[in-house]
């Protein structure tokens, strides 16, 4: 029975004229998928080590777009206290990493190293690690459903990156710990 279904199915997409089923499940499919706010991250130029963005800081660095892209300018403590809300956790991330110089000037783009499995990764390139999402509850706050939210990762080199990862989760435990006192 189950074969048979395969095979109906598999003359209906060989058609010639099956164009309408095509798009319906193309715009189907696409309406699934929830793209965050593209973000653009810049990072002080040699900075190696955990990156983290803590959201909805009233005394943070304020918003600031460039065009419809979020920026983030992440300070030389690798540690950003944003106004900015935390992007829905199910849509997908869509960042851009850059080093930068004092100036702001953008020097050499950062590549996240899940995207270069396949392909050749530099031994001496920094690459992003990881993205993790940490939350704590606000103790700070008469609500009970108040929590403090960020998002971390790591950049360096190839090498270090379990290394790299294991300091950020530590790194980020303690931060928590602190902002939820």
């Amino acid at each position: 029975m189950r074969k048979k279904a395969v095979q109906q199915i598999q003359k209906i997409l060989m058609r010639k004229d099956n164009h309408i089923l095509v798009l319906l499940m193309f715009f189907t499919i696409s309406s699934c998928v929830n793209l965050a706010e593209k973000e653009i991250v810049y990072i002080p130029e040699n900075y190696v080590g955990t990156i983290a963005i803590v959201f909805n800081q009233m005394e943070g660095a304020p918003k600031e777009y460039n065009g419809a892209s979020r920026v983030y300018r992440i300070p030389e403590s690798g540690v950003l206290y944003s106004q900015f809300s935390q992007p829905d956790k199910g849509s997908y991330l869509n960042q851009e990493l850059f080093f930068i110089d004092r100036d702001s000037t953008v020097l050499e783009e950062i590549y996240d190293a899940d995207d270069y499995i396949n392909k050749k990764i530099l031994r001496n390139q920094i690459y992003k690690f990881e993205m993790f999402n940490m939350s704590v509850l606000n103790n700070k706050s008469s609500r009970k459903d108040d929590y403090i939210r960020s998002i971390y990762f790591s950049i360096g080199e190839i090498q270090l990156k379990d290394s790299l990862i294991r300091t950020s989760h530590k790194k980020m435990e303690n931060l928590m710990r602190t902002l939820a006192k």
